[in-house]
């Protein structure tokens, strides 16, 4: 929590569950990535839900989503739909507050649908987090992981390796377009 106090900018991102959805075709949030300037936080939502209070995850999420920080995300729909499906609560505090995100997809279906910024950005082959890692980054993105089981404790130290490397690459991705314009 003093770490997030102290932010101005994070980046997230959310795995769930496993990779085929439950009966009722709702993944819920297994896991929260945060990347900040100087360290990633892995937030373990499936043993928070099992353990903690709800008042003390409302907490959390008041700081992480109704503050003046910037939050940078991928496909940021999917892992807002994750955390609305495990806390009840969330979907009207989030329609209360109304936060607001930074999507690096968007901006990467731009240059790659509209051709817009052509000349800043090289081109991209699709708008999935490993292309635009790859294309802008000159990184190699392994997702093997991605098609993990999130939900079984303890997590593996490649799937913390592989969630910690996602949220990482979304701020990196992000600093590297303010870079550019």
């Amino acid at each position: 929590m003093t770490k997030l106090c102290q932010a101005d900018v994070v980046a997230f991102d959310v795995e769930a569950g496993f990779v085929c959805q439950n009966a009722d075709g709702i993944q819920q949030a297994a896991l929260l990535q945060i990347a900040l300037k100087d360290c990633i936080l892995l937030i373990d939502i499936y043993t928070l839900v099992q353990t903690v209070d709800d008042e003390h995850i409302k907490i959390f999420f008041e700081l992480f989503l109704g503050t003046d920080i910037k939050r940078i995300g991928f496909a940021i729909k999917s892992d807002l739909d994750y955390l609305r499906n495990t806390f009840e609560w969330l979907p009207e505090h989030i329609r209360k507050i109304q936060p607001i995100f930074h999507c690096v997809q968007k901006f990467a279906e731009n240059v790659y649908t509209k051709h817009a910024f052509s000349d800043i950005f090289p081109p991209l082959n699709g708008t999935s987090l490993k292309e635009i890692v790859y294309k802008w980054l000159d990184k190699d993105l392994d997702k093997t992981e991605r098609q993990g089981n999130w939900l079984k404790r303890p997590l593996s130290k490649e799937q913390m390796i592989y969630a910690a490397m996602d949220a990482k690459f979304h701020w990196d991705v992000f600093y590297y377009v303010k870079r550019k314009l």
